[in-house]
């Protein structure tokens, strides 16, 4: 898989700059991150697709495009597509279903951070220290990786405690995600990390996102505790289970 290097016409760009996840959206138009998009000459629709199951949709499709695209679908597990929701009815109708998420901003122009004594925070800076994070592996290419986004970790001594990195970057937009060792969760390194992404963010002038699935309590109370705010309700569509 490489850079989505399909010419994108005007009209279907300006809908996929309305769809929620705008940095996910944004790092494969702007080609950030890997990513491949169908058909290969989009006029009416064109789907983008991250190296994991993210697809961004936009355009219209007639009935035997909807068919095709869901064959295309079926060519890779656990698809979680975001489109306008004037096409959820017909795809519901073929089998995909719902997953209700929440969107959240950071609006402040700064963030406090009171380190503890005993931690310290470390970027990732290379990839033999990012193969400690065990989501390293799934962030597509390592060169991509580090020209374009970042990795934080809070560590108490060698320990990696938590870690936080830009899941994707796009038109000054930073989608942050995170991954806390099982031992060390519920402390607060997972907030301490995530305040240090947001001051990352900052200083290179991203405005941080936040989203998790709407029942996902973990999840949001990081988001409400490091001062992000809501700023959309959407849904995934994934594949009906078998």
């Amino acid at each position: 898989m490489s850079t989505v290097a399909t010419s994108i016409p005007p009209h279907l760009l300006e809908e996929l700059y309305f769809l929620p996840n705008q940095a996910g959206v944004c790092s494969l138009i702007n080609q950030t991150c890997l990513g491949e998009s169908f058909p290969n000459e989009p006029s009416k629709f064109v789907l983008l697709k991250t190296t994991a199951p993210f697809c961004y949709l936009a355009g219209e499709l007639d009935d035997g495009e909807l068919m095709s695209l869901l064959q295309y679908f079926k060519t890779f597990p656990e698809i979680l597509l975001i489109c306008d929701e004037r096409h959820h009815t017909r795809l519901l109708l073929h089998g995909m279903k719902p997953i209700p998420r929440i969107q959240l901003f950071y609006k402040n122009p700064s963030i406090n951070i009171i380190m503890p004594s005993g931690l310290t925070f470390h970027k990732i800076l290379d990839a033999d220290f990012g193969r400690q994070c065990p989501w390293f592996e799934v962030v597509g290419s390592h060169e991509l990786f580090f020209q374009h986004r970042f990795g934080i970790v809070v560590c108490e001594g060698e320990v990696v405690l938590s870690a936080a990195y830009a899941a994707c970057v796009g038109n000054n937009h930073c989608e942050i995600a995170i991954a806390t060792h099982p031992k060390h969760q519920n402390k607060g390194a997972a907030t301490l990390v995530v305040k240090a992404a947001i001051q990352e963010c900052l200083e290179r002038g991203w405005v941080p996102e936040w989203s998790c699935d709407y029942n996902n309590a973990a999840s949001l109370r990081v988001a409400l505790k490091t001062g992000f705010t809501l700023q959309r309700y959407y849904s995934f569509l994934t594949l009906e289970e078998k």
